[in-house]
């Protein structure tokens, strides 16, 4: 099983900061840290996201639309989907994937997958959607090699709030499959 969590801060500019410490610092979690996000709003509520790009490594295209189709149909967070698109760009720019539905008018897998996955955490989703606010910044971690009680209190010593929930063992196995897509 996986774990999805938030490491909040009320200052905008903290996330990206902390983000590159961890991965700095705890090479026991790095490859969870290295597929990690940090996002960003200004006053005006604008999203910036910062997502790591190894290029030898071709699966940041996957990445991006899995955080993207968070940031959009969980968090609502707008015009995610240029964050594909600039993804695809940098890591393989002869193939443009892009987070398109299987069937006219549906939803594209990733947002299907984070309904699902996130169907049983609504406090999760209700207190994320709250922590990120004007001026605030996150770090948003799909890990799935890290101890929980252990990451907790690493991660107490960065944010100010963490929040995170359980992803079942059924939707990892749909995550895996979405990722070795191409």
């Amino acid at each position: 099983m996986s774990e999805l969590i938030v490491l909040a801060f009320t200052d905008r500019y903290r996330a990206p900061e902390v983000l590159n410490e961890l991965i700095r610092r705890d090479p026991r979690w790095s490859e969870d840290l290295e597929r990690a996000v940090a996002i960003t709003l200004n006053a005006e509520s604008q999203a910036s996201v910062y997502l790591n790009v190894d290029l030898s490594k071709r699966e940041v295209s996957e990445w991006a639309k899995l955080w993207g189709a968070l940031l959009r149909s969980t968090l609502f967070v707008p015009l995610v989907d240029g964050m594909v698109e600039a993804a695809d760009n940098v890591s393989c720019p002869a193939v443009q994937i892009g987070c398109s539905p299987d069937v006219e008018g549906d939803e594209c897998p990733e947002i299907k997958w984070w309904r699902e996955s996130l169907k049983p955490s609504e406090n999760f989703r209700r207190d994320v959607a709250a922590l990120i606010s004007p001026n605030s910044s996150a770090v948003l971690i799909l890990a799935r090699r890290i101890n929980m009680t252990e990451a907790v209190e690493h991660f107490g010593k960065y944010a100010t709030t963490i929040v995170h929930t359980t992803i079942s063992a059924k939707q990892d196995e749909k995550l895996k499959e979405m990722l070795r897509r191409r």
